[in-house]
């Protein structure tokens, strides 16, 4: 027996999108598909749950991030998880389905929540693809492209693409002693946990955003200034593909990636009239995601967009976005019992025959349907009562006259349509 009560509220940072929510992401989605589809990439749908393990696998070890997860042990003794990272869950998705037996690069695009125990934002709703199996320079420049030529696409404002390069994990080394070095005496200026990072892993200490951290980072070591030869190629090569079809792009000399997995090339789209916000889009490469999952060494580059924070930004910019809902001709009124059965399948045939039509079958007053009907600014209404059940007619009533005639129901499709082309 269920246990009445107070209403339940929903769980902290858990979204819903509602209905007047819709158009947004559904014109996201279709600028979005537009240019995937040109560039090849395919849809793919991962699961909501993955094995623990394939996301504890990833992170760093000196990291708090598994306490970010969604975990739980289930009746069988599985250890599970939300699904926590998109990118991770696609390449276990390649790893666990074969596609490495396809001709590559295969090009993939996803659209999914992904789930974090943190406050304020346990889901986020997001876009994303992934080129898999090509490390060549072409592949960066044309993901980076990508995702100018969408943002352009929609009224959200400036972005900028800020683009640095890590270099393989052979180049670290150099760097991060050349980090300790830098920050050695400049520690006091840390906060508490950089100073503890600067002696584990000073890495972090660049992502750090209090001020007085952000304010030692001015002057820090370059990552570009300790990349190996070839990582050195790779970078200046992306950049002449950016400049050669038109990106703008500002250097971000200390702009890494958190995980052993992420290589070379990294990039973030951020607003121009907002810096301070997160990154609107993320990505990269992450050369060494598929064989940390156990996978084969295959080369992969991406990026994720945050599809609540696009939505947030059309909303700003009070951006026409249209509601994708079709646009009715006919309004169908039904009055009575006989006449309501019979509704349903004169309204599927409407559908059949490709003519766009709106009813109201659980209302009884032909007022009220009319008012509908002068709403949605339809051509006709069809009024369909028990006489005309019993007739086997309708009667099409033109709404900005309010002429009307009779119609037997067998020839009524055929008069609609020729009545909406004149």
């Amino acid at each position: 027996m269920s246990k009445k009560g107070k209403p339940i509220d929903p769980p902290k940072g858990i979204s819903t999108i509602l209905p007047e929510d819709q158009k947004y992401y559904r014109y996201i989605l279709k600028k979005a598909e537009a240019i995937f589809d040109y560039y090849g990439f395919e849809r793919i749908d991962a699961g909501i749950l993955e094995s623990s393990d394939v996301f504890t696998r990833t992170m760093t070890a000196d990291s708090d991030e598994e306490k970010e997860l969604f975990s739980f042990k289930t009746k069988n003794s599985e250890y599970l998880a939300l699904k926590y990272d998109n990118q991770v869950s696609v390449a276990q998705a390649y790893i666990n389905n074969g596609m490495n037996s396809r001709p590559h690069p295969v090009k993939l695009f996803y659209v999914s929540s992904s789930f974090r125990n943190i406050e304020g934002r346990r889901q986020t709703l997001e876009m994303g693809v992934e080129t898999i199996g090509d490390d060549s320079e072409i592949i960066d420049a044309e993901l980076i492209f990508m995702a100018h030529k969408l943002i352009e696409s929609m009224s959200i404002g400036e972005y900028s693409a800020y683009v640095n390069s890590m270099g393989e994990s052979s180049c670290r080394p150099a760097y991060i002693r050349a980090l300790k070095d830098y920050f050695k005496n400049k520690s006091k200026k840390l906060c508490s946990a950089c100073r503890d990072n600067l002696k584990t892993n000073p890495l972090k200490i660049l992502n750090c955003q209090v001020e007085t951290c952000k304010e030692v980072n001015k002057e820090v070591p370059q990552t570009v200034d300790y990349l190996c030869d070839e990582c050195h190629v790779h970078f200046k090569h992306t950049l002449e593909y950016l400049d050669e079809v038109g990106v703008p792009y500002i250097l971000n000399p200390i702009l890494i990636r958190g995980r052993e997995y992420h290589t070379r090339t990294a990039f973030d789209f951020i607003s121009d009239a907002n810096p301070e916000l997160a990154p609107v889009i993320q990505g990269g490469r992450h050369d060494r995601l598929i064989d940390t999952l156990g996978g084969s060494r295959t080369p992969a580059a991406g990026w994720t967009m945050n599809l609540d924070q696009i939505v947030t930004a059309l909303k700003e910019k009070q951006a026409s976005v249209p509601d994708g809902k079709i646009k009715p001709k006919i309004f169908l009124i039904q009055l009575g019992e006989m006449a309501k059965k019979k509704s349903l399948i004169l309204f599927e045939n409407f559908r059949k025959a490709g003519i766009e039509a709106k009813s109201s079958l659980g209302r009884d007053s032909i007022k009220s349907q009319l008012r509908i009907a002068h709403r949605l600014g339809v051509k006709f209404a069809l009024i369909f009562g028990q006489k005309e059940a019993l007739d086997n007619t309708m009667i099409v009533r033109e709404i900005n006259t309010g002429v009307q005639e009779t119609i037997p129901v067998e020839k009524i499709i055929e008069e609609i349509k020729k009545k909406l082309k004149t």
